[in-house]
């Protein structure tokens, strides 16, 4: 693929970062350094570059690598009379590279942390694009670099002096919360991560590190895998509880166990969240937990609540049909019908009888036509408040 088709590619497939480093990568003219903290995907964006290029995308770890990785180690090319040539041997995985029917994307990680002789020759070579005298990269090769910032990320780093940073196109990297949902968590990360990420953005990169563990992105990403390895993208809180709870804190610390609470608290019904109409069913709650709601909605004066609330209310009452928990539905119907009385309106119903006629309507929107039957039961148990001859 030649340029021309890169670039139409480029426009077509990546984001607005990866095209902002690509376009200083396409020219071949210095070579895009990536600095910034650990765990912020500056290599996920480079192989998500590659990937989307269809380039074949080859990450190098200068700390694990040696003098022969980068073409340093000498290599005897000629035998002549009294004296033999020496030249320099050709990695692997630069040889690979004459296949100009594919093109690659070399990235040299941690460039600035790697020993003084090594990080020269790459440095030399990402430069000059060449190994030795006789081997040059051809136009199918793109390369960049990746590094940390130091005192500031609490790294060990080898500070790239004048020449050796000009050698170098420096694009300051930052991954805050929304561009690491944007460019990758949305679709790769458990929905229940970014979940709890959206209630406690701090937690995504934290200021104050915890002993023992460095939370940021990738630990975020390594959580996530340990989850869906086990349980799937898709699991609940109540599947994969235990897991987050003993090994989660290994990925993120005591956030794991904030995770924790929170996911479990937001899976609660509340009455708020039964008025705010947050569940299209509500079976799935526990008996226990619709019980609570139940008993503080008898507190609750229903002339107070909206049309749709009322609606909401009546969703409690069918879960509890659903299941066929006849104590908790009559219980609750009981205080629907008979709650007037705590209202007062019933006994002002001659002064004040708009208050009255709304409540009547109330009733008839949470009992017809699903509980009839049920609120007869009830009138034949305690009357109901009549007025005339007339049943609520």
């Amino acid at each position: 693929m030649n340029k021309q088709e890169l670039i139409n590619l480029a426009k077509q497939k990546l984001n607005p970062t990866e095209m902002s480093i690509f376009q200083l990568m396409l020219p071949q003219s210095g070579v895009v350094f990536l600095k910034g903290k650990p765990g912020t995907a500056k290599s996920a964006v480079l192989e998500s570059i590659a990937t989307k290029l269809n380039m074949v995308y080859i990450r190098m770890d200068l700390t694990a690598k040696d003098e022969v990785d980068v073409g340093l180690f000498p290599h005897i090319t000629e035998q002549k009379e009294g004296y033999a040539v020496v030249g320099h041997a050709v990695p692997d995985w630069a040889e690979m590279t004459l296949d100009e029917g594919k093109n690659y994307l070399f990235v040299f990680e941690e460039i600035n942390r790697a020993k003084k002789d090594i990080m020269n020759a790459a440095l030399g070579l990402l430069n000059e694009r060449r190994i030795g005298h006789n081997f040059k990269f051809k136009g199918n090769v793109f390369m960049a670099a990746a590094g940390n910032m130091g005192e500031e990320d609490g790294t060990d780093v080898e500070e790239l002096d004048t020449a050796q940073s000009s050698r170098l196109i420096n694009y300051p990297w930052e991954m805050d919360l929304l561009k690491w949902r944007e460019m990758y968590a949305d679709a790769n990360v458990h929905p229940d991560i970014l979940k709890f990420l959206d209630h406690k953005p701090s937690a995504f990169y934290p200021k104050d590190q915890q002993e023992g563990v460095h939370v940021c992105p990738r630990t975020w990403t390594n959580l996530s895998k340990l989850i869906e390895e086990w349980y799937g993208k898709n699991s609940d809180i109540d599947e994969y509880g235990d897991l987050l709870m003993n090994s989660g804190k290994y990925h993120v610390g005591t956030f794991a166990v904030e995770m924790y609470k929170f996911l479990s608290d937001t899976k609660r019904l509340t009455v708020k969240r039964l008025l705010e109409g947050k569940f299209k069913t509500l079976d799935k709650f526990t008996r226990e937990n619709r019980q609570e709601v139940a008993n503080e909605i008898k507190e609750l004066n229903l002339l107070d609540l909206k049309p749709s609330e009322i609606a909401n209310i009546k969703k409690l009452l069918i879960s509890f049909k659903a299941t066929q928990d006849e104590d908790a539905l009559m219980g609750l119907l009981h205080e629907v019908v008979f709650g007037i009385q705590k209202t007062g309106v019933y006994n002002n119903r001659e002064t004040d009888p708009k208050p009255y006629e709304r409540y009547k309507e109330i009733i008839k929107t949470l009992i017809y036509p699903e509980f009839e039957r049920e609120k007869n039961l009830i009138a034949t148990r305690t009357e109901a408040p009549k007025k005339d001859g007339e049943q609520v």
